[in-house]
């Protein structure tokens, strides 16, 4: 059984509205300006922003960046100034809290086609899908009696099974904070029939053949978070994710980059992957989906990776989950009345995307 690793950036959530680096501070502004006195603790935020300011008059400083105002903030932190730590972990909690989209689903019965209607959006059926597949589920349709009310009401619901015997092992590494692959999982935990499933996080005990979540900056989930800053490397509270995401890289088969740049800034990662290569026996390939619109972006992989097995797609990943979803519906167009759908078309979809994009 092929091991895969996802390795999620901040492009994997980005089209589900979460912030990036770039607009982090225009979107909590946005939240601050919408709801005055909710948030009335991003004042002090935003003030100590307004101050830095002043390191525009000599030098070139991005102060629309949150990872750049962090970063300055870190280093005066560390050697002469007062611990705002609190105060910005509790803002970016609650920022990426705010963006996260709650699952939401189709309101009235499911049609004949339930297939491609699931969710309330494309977008989120993406998502959901994406999540469904990493999770090996089959999913289908079962009628049940609402006796609820004056007049019972007959209507159809999902009903979600677990693969017992799948032919590849997915785990997720992610630096986002969000539960977006969470908020998924559970909701097809929820409508499950047999065996309990779920993601993994490194707190939990571990479950029979399910996929590992490793979040090496932390999670909102437990309000304990990595700020994005040039000193997020490894920190005592986040070891076990460390611990766990060595593990899976050196035991991967492949591994895929979605939604993530390779910062420059972000050497632990490099020194990551250097030290898990070390001891991994059976890597067969490594895949990266990423927008990158100057070529920056490849030339930082193309420099980092040596590997032959080595491939490099500029692209959406909302156009690579969009794509792995029509080609689960594709086949229940016009024969679906009460048709099963088994969620194990992602390893052929992959391939597809990867040999018709790659450059």
């Amino acid at each position: 059984m092929d091991k895969v690793v996802y390795f999620l950036g901040a492009g994997f959530s980005a089209p589900l509205g979460l912030p990036v680096m770039t607009n982090f501070l225009i979107k909590s502004k946005d939240m601050y300006f919408s709801n005055p006195s909710r948030f009335k603790h991003f004042e002090s935020v935003f003030e100590v922003i307004t101050k830095m300011s002043v390191s525009k008059n000599y030098f070139e400083t991005d102060l629309f960046n949150i990872e750049e105002i962090l970063s300055i903030l870190e280093m005066r932190q560390q050697i002469d100034g007062p611990d705002k730590r609190d105060t910005f972990v509790k803002y970016l909690i609650d920022v990426v809290e705010h963006f996260t989209p709650a699952v939401e689903l189709r309101k009235d019965e499911l049609p004949g086609n339930w297939h491609n209607y699931v969710f309330a959006s494309p977008t989120q059926q993406s998502y959901g899908y994406f999540v469904a597949s990493l999770l090996n589920l089959t999913l289908d349709i079962s009628n049940h009696l609402d006796k609820a009310g004056p007049t019972p009401k007959q209507f159809t619901a999902l009903k979600i099974k677990r693969e017992s015997a799948p032919t590849t092992s997915y785990s997720i590494i992610t630096l986002n904070y969000d539960l977006v692959i969470e908020n998924f999982a559970e909701y097809f935990g929820d409508n499950r029939e047999g065996e309990e499933f779920k993601f993994i996080l490194d707190e939990d005990a571990e479950l029979a053949n399910m996929p590992f979540l490793s979040k090496l900056h932390g999670s909102v989930h437990s309000k304990q978070i990595v700020p994005p800053t040039w000193n997020k490397a490894l920190r005592p509270e986040s070891i076990l994710s460390w611990r766990r995401a060595f593990k899976l890289l050196k035991e991967a088969n492949h591994i895929r980059f979605i939604g993530y740049s390779l910062p420059t800034a972000d050497s632990y990662v490099r020194y990551l992957l250097k030290a898990a290569a070390i001891e991994a026996p059976h890597l067969k390939g490594i895949d990266v989906l990423c927008l990158d619109e100057s070529g920056k972006v490849k030339n930082r992989y193309d420099e980092f990776i040596n590997y032959y097995k080595y491939r490099f797609v500029n692209g959406s990943v909302l156009d690579y989950l969009k794509l792995h979803n029509d080609t689960l519906v594709k086949p229940f167009e016009h024969n679906f009345w009460n048709k099963t759908m088994i969620c194990d078309k992602l390893e052929k979809f992959h391939e597809m995307f990867f040999e018709e994009k790659k450059t």
